[in-house]
C-alpha cells in the first residue's frame, strides 16, 4: 500500500510517502524528537507525529529523512 500527501498551497513543498515498513519525508524543516518508538518532526505549517517499532532513520540528507520500522501511526498537527 502507497499513500503520498502532498501540499501544493505554500511555496514549499513537503511530500510524505508511507510505504508498509518505511516513511519517506521530503523538505522537513526540523526533528523535535527522535526514539525508536516515536518521532516528531516539523514542516512548515505542521508537527508530524509517527509511532512505531524500532524506528530507524536510515536515510538523513539535506530536507529529507528516510525511517524505517513498523509503523503504527502517522499524526499531524497544524501549528
Amino acid at each position: 500500500m502507497l499513500e503520498i500527501f502532498k501540499n501544493y498551497l505554500n511555496k514549499e513543498e513537503y511530500y510524505i510517502i508511507i510505504y508498509s515498513n518505511y516513511i519517506y519525508i521530503y523538505n522537513y524543516i526540523d526533528i523535535i524528537k527522535f526514539t525508536d518508538t516515536y518521532i516528531s518532526l516539523k514542516l512548515n505549517n505542521l508537527i508530524i507525529y509517527i509511532k512505531g517499532i524500532d524506528l530507524l532513520i536510515t536515510k538523513m540528507e539535506t530536507k529529507e529523512l528516510l525511517v524505517k520500522g513498523k509503523i503504527l501511526s502517522l499524526e499531524k498537527e497544524y501549528v
